[in-house]
């Protein structure tokens, strides 16, 4: 084999018939016959193209950098967000984690005492453990405790949904709980949360066998504002354990058909009916409504209505139902466990 070296780039050619350098393009000096012994051919042959892969490796041209990776899409980068492993949830605070554990483990003092304790809970973690206290609890006063501290972190902006959607799945479930008392507080907690899909579970309860749970059910119907529990509600005007849950829930809902029922209750001065619908009267400002309001709450003696004429921040009914309330030793005070956010308290305590 002959190897020549081109004079102007210094090239190995390992041709003898090529005239020309293919690195340069220069004439190649004429063939020389190899020095390397032919007896071993390979070995000749490896030592050659090590030399022009050697050559080539220091004479080769500079290679173009490649351009920069352009960043990436909003679209490819939410779809890489989409593929990222999950981050690993915050530690729970180790109290309401101690209060978890005995939630779950812990005898009935230990549990009620948790579930207590869990109300005012604000961690989201801590959704799972009461929604299964909530619906699995044998002590009835577990049960209902978990389903108040549902109730108050279910309002929570701060859930996700999967976390909203298991909370309010235990609070339907509890509407069918054997005691009256566990119904009662699941409707209330719906009404917290403001689930406005619950209309089709918390109408029937306007039939319950038990007041409480009627009233509490009327209530939440009017707070998720449910249309189609209007003419439930109006039925319930005529059951004296319900009527002001019921006026209120019709006034909260407001269309044409609630608000001509409680007009023409007012239009009759039918007091019974329009009890619950203080608030609504109050801001509809029908003829005379200061004065019929007023003789309202002196004919019911009812801290219920205080409140309404009172929160309603019209002075003319203010300040009359604030002077009715403390003749009979009460003052309404602030409360952010209360769903209205206010309680009455006894005048002589504070």
């Amino acid at each position: 084999m002959s190897a020549r070296v081109c004079r102007s780039c210094g090239y190995n050619v390992l041709s003898s018939v090529v005239a020309a350098c293919p690195e340069c393009g220069q004439p190649l000096p004429t063939a020389l016959a190899s020095s390397w012994p032919r007896v071993v051919p390979a070995i000749g042959f490896f030592i050659v193209a090590g030399a022009m892969a050697g050559k080539v490796a220091l004479e080769s041209p500079k290679v173009r950098p490649s351009p920069p990776t352009p960043p990436a899409s909003p679209a490819r980068r939410s779809a890489a967000a989409g593929r990222a492993a999950p981050t690993r949830p915050a530690r729970m605070n180790p109290v309401t984690a101690a209060q978890v554990a005995d939630l779950q483990r812990g005898d009935a003092t230990h549990r009620i005492a948790a579930a207590k304790a869990l109300l005012d809970a604000s961690d989201a973690q801590v959704v799972a453990p009461l929604a299964a206290a909530a619906t699995k609890d044998r002590e009835e006063a577990v049960r209902r405790l978990a389903v108040m501290g549902l109730g108050r972190i279910g309002k929570s902006a701060a859930l996700a949904p999967d976390e909203r959607d298991q909370a309010a799945s235990a609070l339907r479930a509890a509407l069918k709980d054997r005691v009256d008392g566990v119904r009662s507080e699941a409707a209330l907690a719906i009404g917290q949360t403001g689930d406005t899909t619950a209309g089709p579970v918390l109408r029937p309860l306007l039939q319950d066998r038990s007041a409480d749970v009627r009233r509490t059910a009327a209530y939440a119907l009017g707070a998720i504002r449910d249309a189609a529990a209007v003419d439930a509600l109006v039925a319930r005007l005529d059951d004296p354990e319900v009527a002001y849950s019921a006026g209120d829930a019709l006034g909260r809902i407001g269309t044409p058909r609630a608000q001509q029922v409680l007009m023409a209750a007012y239009d009759r001065r039918d007091f019974a009916r329009m009890a619950g619908a203080c608030a609504f009267y109050a801001r509809r400002k029908p003829p005379a409504y200061e004065k019929v309001l007023v003789d309202l709450l002196h004919d019911r003696k009812d801290l219920a209505v205080a409140q309404d004429l009172i929160l309603s921040r019209d002075p003319r009914l203010a300040e009359p139902a604030r002077a009715w309330a403390g003749a009979q030793g009460f003052v309404l005070v602030a409360s952010a466990a209360a769903p209205e956010g206010v309680v009455w308290e006894s005048a002589s305590a504070r």
